[in-house]
């Protein structure tokens, strides 16, 4: 062979040992660093029941939940090589092993998510289970159960506690590559919410931001440190801006499911209720009128809160013969006329009590109202802005914002206290005692206000779209033979608090 051929076939050896090396060892080597400066990862495994809509709830909870990992920047979720790795882990798998657990530790996850989505009876059901693999994050392990009536809302709450998982959770970064100068690189970047040019204090040191990327920055550290060093820090994701878009969502949902008629139509009614139908009926029907005037707003089936009904003819019909009980039926019964039983201080406070009736008639209006919204599991007009609405409402009625957000006891209660502030300031005008109720009515006004902007309906199916997770509940049964060989039957529930 000559030497040409010989040089011909070693230059074409040579190529081909370059060829194996950039196709073989080059991947190799970057997928160690790509491992190496990937941030910390979770998996979401979806476990639904054979029902087709199950999986479909289950699928969207899945999401939602991915979704709002990736959100809040701490841990990337992982989507593509689940089924791969999981098909890897079945194989070989012993009987103590846990596949969702071996799974995730074959991907080098941090932490994985088992949630299963579902309906019994009237209510929907999530169960979710946060089990770390990183012993770093052993604290976030817990379990949570939720429940809704309404579909959409159960991946939202879902969201919503995931969400609420990463409060006050810092920046978790490790060095991966060691420069000079006191230079290094990280695996956190612009994902994370490490931002260029920033400069944060860590207990042992200083990190200057030189340059970052999406999952890697290159920094400058006070101390020295050297690879697979970690660094904590305190940036946190913005939790506060998740939840509330989230809540948003969920009260959006829940307003569209229980809203009275049609959006638009029914505020109207809502305010010629109060305004029109309402007196009408009071003034032929005192009270009961009342409960007459709700079906304007078109509740089906309603049915009258006759103790309500009966609290307020009696409130209306004390109005009306306070100063005769007060002069032994003595003094003209209507308010205009004066006599000689009837002083001037007397003559004010019945005009004070007539003319006060419309706010008696709205307020039993408003009692009823808060009694057919809880009944037929409808909420209010204007629900949407239902805190400041609460507010106008205890401007203008005594108690009046706490009926509307369903709270009856505690508006009977601001109107007993500020028409009897009333009534005594009308009927000892001009004495300090008189100022003194006045400034007390005041006060009452102010705290009716406030208490009905603050606090939170009282309507039972809002709250429950509204509410976090819900402890389980365990039923234990057993039997066991007493001292005369009698059979004793245990139930035990048991349920956290």
């Amino acid at each position: 062979m000559s030497q040409r051929i010989k040089n011909i076939l070693k230059f074409i050896i040579l190529i081909s040992l370059i060829y194996v090396s950039i196709i073989i060892i080059f991947p190799l080597s970057l997928t160690t660093a790509q491992t190496k400066a990937s941030p910390n990862g979770v998996a979401v495994f979806g476990i639904p029941n054979n029902y087709s809509s199950d999986i479909a709830l289950t699928a969207e909870a899945v999401e939602r939940v991915k979704k709002v990992f990736a959100d809040c920047g701490r841990f990337m979720p992982v989507s593509r090589e689940v089924e791969t790795a999981y098909s890897e882990a079945k194989k070989d798998m012993r009987a103590e092993e846990n596949i969702y657990t071996k799974t995730a530790k074959l991907l080098d996850l941090d932490l994985y998510i088992m949630l299963s989505a579902y309906q019994l009876g009237n209510f929907l059901y999530s169960d979710i289970s946060i089990v770390p693999i990183n012993h770093q994050y052993k604290y976030l392990e817990k379990k949570i159960r939720l429940r809704s009536k309404i579909k959409f809302n159960i991946s939202l709450k879902a969201g919503k506690e995931i969400a609420i998982l990463h409060y006050n959770l810092p920046v978790s970064a490790a060095v991966i590559k060691v420069y000079e100068n006191d230079t290094y690189l990280i695996n956190a970047g612009e994902w994370q919410g490490i931002k260029n040019n920033e400069k944060y204090r860590l207990p042992d040191c200083d990190v200057q931001i030189i340059k970052t990327g999406r999952f890697e920055s290159i920094v400058k550290i006070s101390a020295e440190k050297k690879e697979g060093d970690k660094l904590q820090i305190d940036i946190f994701p913005d939790v506060n801006k998740i939840v509330d878009e989230l809540d948003e969502d969920i009260s959006r949902n829940t307003i569209n499911r229980y809203e009275l008629g049609t959006h638009g139509e029914a505020e109207k009614r809502f305010i010629e209720g109060i305004c029109v139908v309402n007196m009408c009926g009071n003034v032929c029907v005192p009270s009961y009128g009342a409960f007459l005037s709700t079906s304007y707003l078109g509740f089906k089936d309603s049915k009258a809160d006759l103790p309500g009904v009966a609290l307020s003819a009696t409130i209306i019909a004390g109005q009306l013969l306070l100063p005769e009980l007060m002069t032994d039926f003595k003094v003209n019964f209507f308010p205009w006329k004066q006599d000689s039983n009837k002083t001037e201080k007397m003559q004010d406070l019945q005009k004070f009590l007539w003319l006060s009736l419309p706010i008696t008639f709205s307020t039993a209006y408003m009692d009823q109202l808060a009694y057919q919204f809880r009944s037929t599991e409808h909420l209010p007009p204007f629900f949407k802005d239902k805190d400041n609405i609460a507010a106008i409402f205890s401007l203008f009625l005594p108690g009046g914002g706490l009926f509307y957000k369903g709270h009856r006891l505690a508006g009977w209660s601001f109107y007993f206290s500020e028409m009897a502030a009333a009534a005594y300031t009308v009927y000892n005008y001009g004495s300090d005692s008189s100022k003194y109720a006045l400034y007390a009515l005041g006060i009452i006004k102010l705290i009716d206000i406030a208490y009905a902007y603050i606090t939170s309906p009282s309507y039972s199916f809002y709250n429950l779209e509204k509410e976090r997770k819900i402890e389980p509940v365990s039923l234990n049964m057993g039997i066991k033979t007493g001292h005369n060989r009698d059979q004793i039957y245990n139930i035990i529930v048991t349920s956290a608090f």
